[in-house]
C-alpha cells in the first residue's frame, strides 16, 4: 500500500471516529424520538414518559435539568404502551391500556399487573389512591381495588351506566368516577351520587358529534374538566360538580381555550396547550381565580420556531415544569415568566449541557 493510500485510509478512520464521537455529544433528529407526553412530580423530581420509557428530571442550582432515562414502564409483550404516570402513596404508578406498574424512583419498574386477566376484556382507564386502597377503573364498568397493589378484587355497588368508564380521580378521601358524559362521586356509605358532566348536551361546533369528557382533576378549590384537544371551548370549571362554566364560552370571534393539562401551586393556576386570544396564539395561560386567564411570557429560541406544543405541566414543590414535543422542558417559579431549559430542535443539534457519558438529555 502506497503512502497516499495509507493517508487516505487513515484519514477515513479519523473521520469515522470523529463522527462516532460527535454522536456522543450531539442529539439525533427529532423524527427518531417521541415527545414527552404526561408527567407527575414529587419532592423536587418530575417523572415523565414517551409512551414506553420513563424519564426522571431534576434540576441543578442554576435551574438546568438533569434527565435520567428509566426502564420500560410496562414490560410485557402485549401491553407495552404507557398512557399515564401518577404519584400515589410512596410510588409512581404507570398505567397503560391493559396493565399497571409501580416504581419507587421512577426509573425501575415492577412487573406489571395485567388488567384483562382479572376482568376479561377490560382495560385500565386510570389509577388513584383513596387513602386506603388503590383503585383502577376499567372500560367494562368495573373498578379494581387493592391495598397493596398486588392482590386485587372488584369493588361492589358501582353506578351502572351504558358505555365505559373513562377515568378516576381521588384526593383527600374524595373519589370521582367519570365516563364520557357523567360524573359519579362516592359517598361515605359507599354509594354513588351522579352529576351531569359539563359537556352533557354540547356538540362540536354545533354539529351532531357530542363533546366527551376525557379528563377530570381538581386544582385548589376548582374542578377542571377537559375534553378532546384541538376543540374549541373544551375546558370547564366548577366548585361543586353541579354548576360548570366553560372558559371563553362567550368570548366570541375565533378565541379558544384548549388546555392539554393544568396545575396549581397554591396561588396560581397554569394551563398548557393551545390558546388563541384575539389574533395571537399562546401556549401557556395563567390565572389566580380559574375564571380569568392571561397569557404567560415565554421566549422561544428562533431556531425552534414553529413552536412545539406542550403536553403536560406539574408543580414539583418549588417550580412549575412543563413538558412537550421536541423533548421541550420549560420552567417557571411564578407561572407568569417562563424559560426554555431543555429542548431538541427539529432542524439543528442541541449541544449545550450534554455530557460524553450519562447524557443530561437522553434523546
Amino acid at each position: 500500500m502506497g503512502v497516499r493510500s495509507s493517508f487516505i485510509v487513515g484519514l477515513g478512520v479519523v473521520v469515522l471516529f470523529s463522527l462516532a464521537c460527535a454522536r456522543t455529544y450531539y442529539t439525533g433528529p427529532y423524527r427518531s424520538r417521541r415527545p414527552y407526553l404526561q408527567a407527575a412530580s414529587h419532592d423536587g423530581l418530575t417523572v415523565t414518559h414517551d409512551g414506553e420509557h420513563s424519564f426522571v428530571i431534576s434540576f441543578d442550582a442554576q435551574g438546568m435539568p438533569r434527565v435520567k432515562e428509566g426502564g420500560k414502564i410496562l414490560r410485557t409483550p402485549e401491553y407495552d404502551q404507557c398512557d399515564t404516570i401518577a404519584w400515589l402513596e410512596g410510588s409512581f404508578a404507570g398505567v397503560g391500556l391493559a396493565a399497571v406498574s409501580f416504581s419507587r424512583n421512577g426509573l425501575d419498574w415492577e412487573r406489571p399487573m395485567v388488567v384483562d386477566k382479572l376482568v376479561g376484556d377490560g382495560s385500565a382507564m386510570g389509577i388513584c389512591f383513596d387513602g386506603k386502597n388503590y383503585l383502577v377503573p376499567t372500560e367494562e364498568y368495573e373498578v379494581l381495588e387493592s391495598a397493596d397493589a398486588k392482590k386485587w378484587h372488584r369493588v361492589e355497588k358501582l353506578p351502572v351506566r351504558y358505555g365505559q368508564y373513562c377515568g378516576i380521580y381521588c384526593d383527600a378521601g374524595e373519589v370521582l368516577l367519570f365516563d364520557r358524559k357523567d360524573i359519579y362521586a362516592r359517598k361515605p356509605d359507599g354509594s354513588w351520587e351522579e352529576f351531569d358532566g359539563p359537556f352533557h348536551n354540547r356538540r362540536i361546533d354545533g354539529g351532531d358529534q357530542p363533546l366527551t369528557l376525557k379528563t377530570l382533576t381538581k386544582c385548589g378549590d376548582w374542578y377542571f374538566a377537559l375534553t378532546d384537544l384541538n376543540r374549541r371551548r373544551e375546558c370547564a370549571v366548577s366548585r361543586d360538580l353541579r354548576h360548570w362554566s366553560c372558559i371563553l364560552e362567550n368570548a366570541g370571534g375565533e378565541d379558544y381555550f384548549a388546555p392539554s393539562d393544568v396545575s396549581f401551586d397554591g396561588r396560581t393556576y397554569v394551563a398548557v396547550g393551545g390558546f388563541k386570544v384575539g389574533n395571537v396564539h399562546h401556549y401557556i395561560m395563567t390565572s389566580t381565580d380559574a375564571i380569568t386567564w392571561r397569557p404567560a411570557r415565554l421566549e422561544i429560541p428562533r431556531e425552534d420556531l414553529p413552536y412545539p406544543g406542550l403536553n403536560a405541566v406539574t408543580w414539583d414543590g418549588s417550580q412549575f415544569v412543563a413538558l412537550g414535543d421536541y423533548r421541550y422542558i420549560v420552567t417557571s417559579r411564578d407561572g407568569a415568566e417562563w424559560r426554555v431549559v431543555g429542548r431538541e430542535g427539529a432542524n439543528y443539534h442541541y449541544q449545550r449541557n450534554v455530557e460524553v457519558k450519562g447524557s443530561l438529555f437522553p434523546w
